[in-house]
């Protein structure tokens, strides 16, 4: 990892350390009804009387008539796909989680003052400016204890001391 992605990775660390219930919560909601609406969507297909289907080829038939097997199975596959996806999605929010959760681990185990100048940087929010005179810091000494605790997790990072999140 280098500096470059350690300070993207610092700018998401409270949004990926507190990812909120509402929007996990939202999201396994989201896949369940996305699976329970593929199986409502395929009874309904296969169980209905007399809906045109478009079979393999041009004309329309009634499903009594009507094979549709392929049409099910493509429609079937597609739905997969798409809660796959979802699915991919779950587990890389989880796993932004766990990174963040070592990364902020790593921070608190800095000395003063690198740790408080990251942790009111990256994990309140506040702006170099407001961290500056939280810490009674002027400008030149604050950034450049910025620089030297970016370096520091950089170091720590290559020590393998968070392998998880080095690991991407």
């Amino acid at each position: 990892m280098d500096q470059r992605e350690l300070k993207i990775r610092l700018e998401t660390l409270y949004d990926d350390l507190v990812i909120t219930n509402r929007e996990t919560t939202e999201l396994l909601s989201f896949i369940s009804k996305s699976g329970d609406e593929r199986r409502r969507m395929l009874n309904d297909m296969y169980f209905k009387d007399n809906a045109p289907v478009k079979v393999l080829g041009t004309e329309f038939l009634g499903r009594r008539e009507a094979d549709v097997t392929g049409e099910m199975i493509a429609l079937s596959t597609k739905f997969d796909e798409f809660i796959d996806r979802l699915h991919k999605e779950a587990y890389g929010m989880m796993a932004r989680h766990n990174q963040a959760v070592d990364l902020f681990y790593m921070i608190l185990s800095l000395p003063d003052p690198y740790c408080k100048i990251l942790y009111l940087r990256y994990f309140r929010r506040l702006s170099c400016k407001e961290t500056m005179n939280c810490l009674y810091l002027s400008r030149t000494t604050f950034f450049r204890n910025l620089n030297k605790a970016i370096d520091l997790l950089l170091h720590d990072l290559e020590d393998g001391s968070a392998v998880a999140v080095a690991a991407n």
